[in-house]
């Protein structure tokens, strides 16, 4: 679902809940993720927190005390605690519930952003010679975000899922892929910093877009798709189960589970 839909349907749930409006399910759920900017102190508190300015302002100021709410352990630079800058996803469920509308958050993840504020990556495009050989891969791919928010490749590892003579023709598309990143780096003490980042590819026919594990799924030959099950946040915005958390390793600025 992109920033635009997200906004037209938060904005409409928001009037039916202030209209008093009754009798909603379940399907007038609405789930997504957005990317929120947060400048920490050296103790890894948070001192300056920025959500999409395209969120209507009841649900942007939700998912910022969401996040205000977070503590992360200090970067270290040459041994000593720095206070900067990172991006925290935060998955939202706004869920209509007779004439109110409950909301849900929860933390993903942190690291840098894409600098067109989507915040997941979108799937390398798939081979046309793989699909016409009706090849498919699974690969982990291990890149940096450089200070200038281009990438650079470091590292794909087939573990055994590719067979040798399919590696060239994915390596092709990871490379070219990942020579296409843009990305707002975090900083340290007002510097942008070099992250290290680790993602899981896929190469299948059919079932666009990113996984239910996280990784993220290039389509080939388009199939019918089973309805996805209910985010995390949204099990929690209606009461069935407490929202899980996605702690990223990549980041110099690690979530304190204290």
């Amino acid at each position: 679902m992109d920033m635009t839909t997200v906004v037209r349907a938060l904005a409409c749930a928001l009037a039916l809940a202030s209209n008093g409006a009754m009798g909603a399910t379940q399907d007038e759920a609405t789930a997504f993720r957005t990317p929120v900017k947060l400048v920490v102190d050296e103790a890894g508190r948070p001192v300056e927190v920025e959500a999409s300015s395209e969120l209507p302002a009841p649900v942007r100021e939700f998912v910022e005390s969401s996040v205000r709410e977070l503590k992360f352990g200090p970067a270290m630079l040459d041994g000593q605690p720095m206070g900067g800058t990172t991006y925290v996803v935060m998955g939202v469920c706004a869920v209509q519930r007779g004439g109110d509308l409950v909301l849900a958050a929860d933390y993903r993840g942190n690291g840098p952003v894409r600098a067109d504020g989507v915040p997941h990556l979108m799937p390398p495009r798939y081979p046309a010679k793989a699909i016409r050989r009706g090849q498919t891969g699974k690969m982990e791919v291990d890149f940096v975000v450089e200070t200038d928010g281009s990438a650079t490749l470091e590292n794909i590892d087939f573990g055994g899922f590719v067979r040798s003579d399919e590696k060239r023709t994915f390596e092709a598309a990871i490379r070219d892929w990942v020579k296409g990143m843009r990305y707002l780096p975090e900083q340290l003490a007002g510097q942008p910093v070099r992250t290290r980042m680790n993602t899981t590819v896929e190469f299948i026919i059919g079932g666009p877009g990113p996984g239910p594990d996280g990784s993220f799924r290039s389509p080939g030959l388009e199939t019918p798709l089973k309805a996805p099950a209910p985010s995390p946040e949204c099990l929690a915005a209606e009461g069935r189960q407490p929202a899980g958390l996605a702690v990223s390793s990549q980041s110099l600025f690690l979530l304190d589970p204290g």
